[in-house]
């Protein structure tokens, strides 16, 4: 071997380059394990180099309770994790940061199996009860430390394994009535979808117009600039499926405000939370107060918008 030669390709891609022969090693994601081995390939794995964990607020209720903790330990079945989750190539989780495979992990370190049984014990201690596929206590039914289950999904079942995607709407077959499954692979699919179509959708006949939205270079999947007249009329007609309403009042105000260059200033929330109406709300109390300097479309199909932070430029001004 006279050299070894980095090639710069996104992670998506690697897959495929690696099957038509244009890199020799890559790594590959756990969904294209199976095939690039059916392509004859040769896959080398390796030990667990990170972990998923879950942090829990011990200062919260009902998570403030040791016992309710070790109720939900049991309730965690971590073997289908790892098969949904990672298609089987991955370690089940441990109590603890450190991996069974580590010289530094303790075996005597207490381990929760899954168990069902024992978790419905241990919250039926502490006063939940049993209503059909939920735990109740006092009459409230709870999902997450964000309020209670919306009505329309008590009345889903969802089948063993399956994934219920919730939007504003509950996602369902034609049916209206069964949950559509998706995995995470046909969400990023629809997400991917959903920016091609928006992207034929501004693709207007008025090239040549000074900043248009459009491609930064011919072949790319990343846009910048300002929306034209024409490009604005295609964005309204867009169904609501495809770009929701909101979206489309906010996206048009700002490349308004970009357009005008007038230091429009817009107060924005530091960081927010969708409860269980779809609505966000902010779990910081952080405003910004900002001005729109800058309007792009990346590659995965999300919309950035770059600010200039009228808070910070003040502070810097006054320091």
């Amino acid at each position: 071997m006279d050299e070894i030669k980095f090639v710069k390709i996104s992670a998506e891609m690697i897959p495929a380059a690696l099957e038509e022969g244009s890199v020799n090693a890559g790594s590959i994601p756990n969904e294209a394990i199976s095939e690039i081995e059916e392509a004859g390939l040769t896959v080398i794995t390796t030990p667990p180099s990170w972990n998923a964990k879950l942090t829990i607020n011990h200062q919260e209720e009902p998570l403030s309770s040791k016992q309710f903790r070790q109720a939900l330990a049991y309730a965690i079945d971590r073997e289908s994790l790892v098969q949904i989750t990672e298609r089987g190539y991955a370690l089940a989780g441990s109590p603890g940061m450190i991996p069974p495979t580590s010289a530094w992990y303790n075996p005597d370190t207490p381990q929760y199996e899954y168990d069902p049984a024992r978790a419905k014990q241990l919250l039926e201690e502490l006063g939940y009860q049993v209503e059909g596929d939920y735990f109740t206590k006092d009459g409230e039914e709870r999902i997450n430390g964000y309020g209670q289950i919306p009505v329309e999904l008590r009345q889903l079942q969802v089948p063993e394994g399956g994934t219920l995607a919730i939007s504003k709407k509950i996602i369902t077959e034609a049916d209206g009535v069964t949950p559509k499954l998706l995995q995470p692979s046909e969400l990023k699919k629809i997400a991917k979808d959903r920016a091609t179509l928006f992207k034929q959708a501004i693709d207007t006949p008025d090239y040549g117009t000074p900043n248009r939205f459009e491609a930064v270079s011919e072949g790319s999947d990343t846009y910048r600039g300002t929306f034209t007249p024409l490009q604005i009329k295609a964005i309204q007609e867009l169904p609501e499926g495809i770009v929701p309403l909101k979206i489309k009042k906010y996206l048009l105000e700002l490349n308004d405000a970009i357009v005008k260059k007038d230091g429009s200033r817009f107060y924005v929330d530091y960081a927010a939370v969708m409860d269980d109406k779809g609505n966000y709300k902010a779990f910081s109390p952080k405003i910004y107060d900002i001005v729109p300097i800058g309007l792009h479309l990346s590659s995965k199909g999300n919309f950035l918008v770059t600010t200039i932070s009228v808070g910070r430029m003040m502070s810097k001004l006054n320091a």
